[in-house]
């Protein structure tokens, strides 16, 4: 089987989780990496296995070998390497959030229609089973009429002004980088109801806490569809760490512990959320249960092989995070962070 080759622009965080999960990936293998720093880039490809490391992103694009780009940099630079790497005729996987402006991700998006190149903004919990089963759950009127969802996002880090996450010109702050998760989340569920992929909301309300920095290290939203499903969504830097997810109608509740890596972190284990990990429990007037909902692959080589999937399908966009999908959250975070100022 020919595998999608892969060229990494990036070696941080992001870019390692990514490097880390191909190794185990069906149709997609590392080829290359690139970087700001040639003798960080050397190590990374080393230690991940990693055929190439090129000098420069420059370098990178101009691979032939290069089938699809992975831009794992921080938030204010994705439009630079994307629309670079969309001029080389690479297809595009960006991390989240595709972009930190509405204006800049209508201009990437109207880049890859306009040369029929394929893009994708980087949500790979949207690819878990547990995500789809969810929304499959609540379109099928398991809970009833859908009333409230409430989805969390928060780490403990130290602030460090040094650190991308409390740079305001690197695009720091939780509602970027971690908000963008219950955010993505809530529209998802919300246009479940409807049997979409995605709904907007109505009324956007929130209140939030600025940092010595100058970003936001903790900020609450409270969402209305105009279905009137309600969400709340709370997200944090430097508060005690929590993700979850618990989506509420008139006939029972869903409790998702992790909804964003398929697991469960120990540290917000409680006694009326599952152990399982990749599993959701129901909640309703007859009991508990629990429905297992296990993927075979990581996440990330699971996102890396829709993209290669997609791509041999003709694709030039995903069909489970759709460009329009990717336009209407980077608006509504736009929204959330003007609204807490």
């Amino acid at each position: 089987m020919t595998r999608l080759r892969w060229g990494i622009i990036g070696t941080g965080y992001a870019a390692t989780l990514f490097a880390s999960d191909l190794a185990r990936a069906e149709a997609s293998r590392p080829h290359a990496v690139a970087g700001r720093d040639p003798t960080r880039t050397a190590r990374f490809a080393a230690e991940f296995g990693v055929p190439v490391a090129h000098r420069t992103p420059e370098e990178l694009l101009a691979d032939p070998d290069v089938d699809a780009v992975h831009v794992a940099v921080p938030h204010t630079e994705h439009g630079r390497w994307v629309l670079r790497a969309i001029e080389a005729g690479k297809a595009v996987l960006c991390e989240k959030p595709l972009a930190v402006d509405p204006d800049e991700a209508r201009a990437m998006v109207a880049a890859a229609t306009r040369s029929g190149t394929f893009l994708m903004e980087g949500f790979m919990y949207r690819l878990h089973p547990q995500t789809r089963l969810v929304a499959d759950l609540v379109a099928k009127g398991v809970l009833g009429e859908l009333r409230l969802i409430r989805a969390s996002f928060t780490i403990d880090a130290a602030r460090d002004p040094g650190h991308r996450l409390f740079d305001p010109a690197l695009g720091g702050g939780a509602i970027h980088d971690l908000g963008c998760y219950p955010m993505s989340v809530a529209r998802l569920i919300a246009g479940a109801v409807e049997g979409r992929s995605h709904a907007e909301p109505d009324l956007l309300a929130a209140a939030g806490h600025i940092g010595p920095t100058g970003v936001d290290e903790s900020a609450s939203a409270l969402l209305r569809f105009p279905t009137g499903v309600v969400a709340q969504l709370s997200t944090g830097l430097t508060a005690p760490a929590e993700r979850g997810l618990r989506v509420e109608g008139t006939a029972g509740a869903l409790v998702v512990t992790d909804p964003w890596s398929g697991g469960r972190p120990a540290d917000v284990l409680t006694a009326d959320q599952p152990a399982d990990s990749g599993a959701v429990r129901l909640l309703t007037a007859g009991g508990s249960e629990v429905i297992p909902a296990v993927a075979d692959l990581p996440l990330f080589a699971g996102e890396a092989d829709h993209v290669a999937e997609c791509l041999a399908t003709g694709r030039t966009q995903s069909p489970v995070v759709s460009l329009d999908d990717t336009l209407g959250n980077v608006a509504a975070l736009h929204r959330w962070r003007a609204a807490i100022g």
